[in-house]
C-alpha cells in the first residue's frame, strides 16, 4: 500500500472552506433579520353623520362608451398637433444640432419620437429613438434638449400614446 498523506487533498479543502463560509454567512445574517412586529390598524369606523347613499335610479344615465369620460383619443389629431410644434422648431433645430455635428454624413438624421399624454393634454413622457444608419453622435441629445420640455396637447380625456418620425435637416 502506498503511503496515505495526512493531508487533505486540494479539493477536499476547498469544499471544507465552502461549507464553513456558507454557515458563517447562513447564521451571521440570520442574526440581523429580525422580523417586524406587527401593527393593526384600527378598525374604520363610519362616520357618525354619514350621508345616506341613494341607489341609483334605473332612469339615471349610466356611463357608456359615449361619454366624455370615456372617449377614444383621437390620435391622428394628436400626432398632427406635435408634429406642427415640431416643423415650428425645425430651422432653429437643423441649425444648432444637425449642422455643427462632427462628422457631416450621413446627411440626414432619422429619429422617431415616443411621447404619451395624460387626460388632460400634458405630457407625461418622452423618448428618442435614432436610426442606425443615420444616426450622428450627440445629435438625438441636442434636439431632445432644443425642443420645449413640457409639450401640451389639447385634452383627449385619455391617456394618449403617439409616434412621431422626424428627418432632419
Amino acid at each position: 500500500m502506498a503511503s496515505e498523506s495526512k493531508y487533505l487533498s486540494t479539493q477536499t479543502s476547498i469544499l471544507i472552506a465552502g461549507v464553513l463560509i456558507a454557515g458563517g454567512l447562513y447564521f451571521g445574517l440570520r442574526s440581523r433579520v429580525r422580523p417586524r412586529p406587527r401593527v393593526r390598524a384600527p378598525a374604520a369606523q363610519p362616520p357618525r353623520h354619514s350621508p345616506r347613499v341613494q341607489p341609483r335610479r334605473r332612469d339615471a344615465p349610466a356611463l357608456s362608451a359615449a361619454s366624455p369620460r370615456c372617449a377614444k383619443a383621437d390620435r391622428a389629431a394628436a400626432q398632427a398637433c406635435v408634429a406642427k410644434i415640431f416643423e415650428e422648431h425645425r430651422a432653429e433645430i437643423a441649425k444648432k444640432c444637425v449642422e455643427p455635428a462632427h462628422d457631416p454624413i450621413p446627411p440626414r438624421v432619422k429619429l422617431t419620437f415616443n411621447i404619451t399624454f395624460g387626460p388632460d393634454g400634458k405630457q407625461i413622457t418622452r423618448g428618442v429613438a435614432e436610426d442606425r444608419e443615420t444616426s450622428r453622435e450627440g445629435v438625438s441629445m441636442c434636439v431632445m434638449d432644443a425642443l420645449p420640455q413640457q409639450l401640451v396637447i389639447p385634452a383627449q380625456g385619455t391617456s394618449v400614446y403617439i409616434e412621431i418620425p422626424w428627418v432632419l435637416p
